[in-house]
């Protein structure tokens, strides 16, 4: 299965999020400020609103045992979890 048509279903939240940060950037545009202008943890959180306003769940920035080339788990973070309906 090609990768294109295995992300078809983040079509939903993508286009969500733009909405969000355009509505945010038309909100926060008379202070001269916008969303994507700060860290990771602030465009990570308006992901997880629009996987939120598409009908799908977020889980963000909890704890978990990672494995990679080590043989043995080590302690990391996820940044997101999310759930597609």
């Amino acid at each position: 299965m090609k990768t294109t048509t295995r992300l078809r279903c983040l079509r939903p939240v993508l286009r969500e999020w733009i909405n969000v940060n355009r509505l945010l950037g038309r909100r926060w545009q008379s202070d001269g400020d916008a969303p994507w202008w700060y860290n990771e943890r602030a465009l990570v959180s308006t992901f997880a609103g629009a996987v939120w306003l598409s009908d799908g769940y977020a889980f963000e920035e909890y704890s978990e045992t990672k494995r990679g080339k080590r043989k043995k788990g080590f302690a990391g973070r996820v940044d997101l979890d999310l759930i597609r309906k």
